[in-house]
């Protein structure tokens, strides 16, 4: 079951009144200090190490944490203790919460091709924080939107203890909704970037490459400027136009590795771009659990989503979701749920895929109107999985559908296991005047050429040198 970032909305109330601002040198009315915004800040940065998960050590970890600590030695001395952490995310995105706490998704560090690139992406987190937008709208600044799939319409399910979990899955379903930057604070953090990019020597035309790759890749994805990091007021392509024009500006030395481009991408050989397979992956809507040792088959074009505490597919207004439960004996967790909420779920002992557990149902009613509650306690490996169904009542084929789906459940296979596959980013080289296409079709890459193009940071139709790196993409063996 895989990371999901869940909303974090931070009030701030202790109000400190104007000051000057040292990243901007502009008056600022600050709504808490800033030993408060940094206790606000570790608080919101363990909610998002626990909902979505980081990667804290290792070779990316420390090379991102590197690049991210010399731009920000320019920064304000003393403002914020920055720290830098590769977000568990396919997506490509960066945010970061007040305090100096900054994060940036695999997905994101995937797209660049460049330290440089890297350094304008961190920049540009490092100067909302040390410009304190995010205290300013007292909300963490996410731009990003999660959307699970599941509906949370289940609000008066009979049994108010699955009522509850249901309820909390539906909650964790919605739209993680932040307070967007506004156009200038967009605008600011652009400029704060790469003045500190160009101070720690750093290029900062590297910002406007960065831009323009997020942008080719929200086009290709039919996003435009769709959600994610670089979403905001302002257009991608005036950011780009605008940071390009101010790069002419700035003067300064450049490190050597900025334009190196065949170090940086070493440095990303391996990188896991599709979900951890250790939390589960879905095979279309065969759900595969590794480390639990199971497997569940949810029912056919039912939208799935798997979350970090429960797995589930929705369909209009069915929904069907495995938690896990305290307990173990199936019979005696639906009592239990029976005595506790006053319900008669009608349970009978059974056993799905040769474990040992418990089925019920009752009448229930959602906001969609009266629906049927199906429920099922599955001992497994020394686990207790909770399956719930809802349908509407006058639903016979969804009905069906899950219950079928409940039946399912069973221990991996070997073949289940070998279908299980990992999406990672590999390094090649190229051949002389080889084109994209012909890469991918040697390598057997999995992305579409238009795709690894914009991974690669090129113009379509490009060709390469001999031996030049070039970034694709495998499924692997898990």
């Amino acid at each position: 079951m895989c990371v999901r970032f869940a909303c974090l909305l931070v009030v701030l109330s202790v109000i400190s009144g104007c000051a000057v601002n040292p990243a901007t040198n502009k008056r600022q009315f600050v709504l808490t200090s800033e030993a408060r915004e940094a206790e606000l800040g570790r608080e919101a940065a363990a909610q998002v190490r626990e909902s979505m998960g980081t990667i804290e050590s290792g070779p990316v970890a420390d090379y991102v944490s590197r690049v991210g600590q010399a731009v920000a030695a320019k920064a304000p001395a003393g403002q914020f203790t920055y720290q830098f952490r590769v977000v568990e995310m396919s997506e490509p995105n960066a945010f970061a919460v007040p305090g100096g706490y900054v994060f940036i998704s695999r997905g994101l560090l995937a797209l660049t091709n460049t330290e440089g690139e890297l350094a304008g992406i961190l920049g540009h987190e490092i100067g909302h924080v040390a410009a304190r937008h995010g205290t300013n709208q007292a909300s963490v600044q996410a731009p990003l939107r999660v959307v699970t799939g599941l509906s949370a319409a289940v609000t008066g399910i009979v049994s108010s203890s699955l009522g509850d979990s249901v309820s909390a899955l539906g909650g964790a379903a919605t739209d993680a909704l932040f307070a967007s930057y506004s156009r200038d604070q967009e605008r600011e953090a652009d400029e704060l970037a790469q003045r500190f990019m160009s101070e720690s020597a750093y290029d900062p035309v590297a910002l406007s490459s960065a831009l323009d790759s997020l942008h080719r890749h929200a086009v290709e994805a039919g996003q435009d400027d769709g959600p994610s990091f670089f979403s905001s007021h302002p257009s991608t392509r005036e950011r780009i136009d605008r940071t390009r024009a101010r790069a002419r500006g700035l003067a300064g030395s450049r490190k050597a590795s900025t334009q190196d481009r065949s170090a940086h991408v070493s440095r990303l050989d391996g990188l896991r771009l599709g979900p951890d397979p250790a939390h589960g992956v879905f095979v279309e809507n065969e759900f595969l659990q590794p480390a639990m040792d199971f497997r569940f088959q949810f029912p056919t074009n039912w939208e799935t989503v798997n979350g970090r505490d429960f797995v589930g597919a929705t369909a209009e207004s069915s929904l069907l979701v495995i938690t896990l439960a305290e307990g173990d004996d199936p019979m005696m967790v639906g009592r239990e749920i029976e005595r506790r909420d006053g319900v008669d779920l009608k349970l009978r002992p059974i056993r799905i895929g040769g474990r040992p557990a418990a089925r019920g149902e009752a009448q229930a009613r959602t906001e969609d109107g009266a629906a049927i509650l199906d429920v099922a306690w599955i001992e497994h490996d020394g686990q207790m999985y909770q399956v719930i169904g809802v349908s509407p009542a006058g639903s016979r084929d969804d009905r069906n559908s899950i219950s079928r789906s409940m039946d399912s459940f069973r221990p991996l296979s070997a073949r289940d296991r070998d279908r299980i596959r990992v999406e990672r980013m590999r390094i090649v080289r190229a051949r002389s005047n080889e084109t994209m296409a012909q890469v991918k079709a040697r390598t057997a890459s999995t992305w579409e050429v238009r795709d690894l193009e914009v991974l690669n940071g090129i113009p379509s139709g490009r060709r390469f040198s001999a031996r030049e790196k070039v970034k694709i993409v495998r499924l692997e063996r898990y």
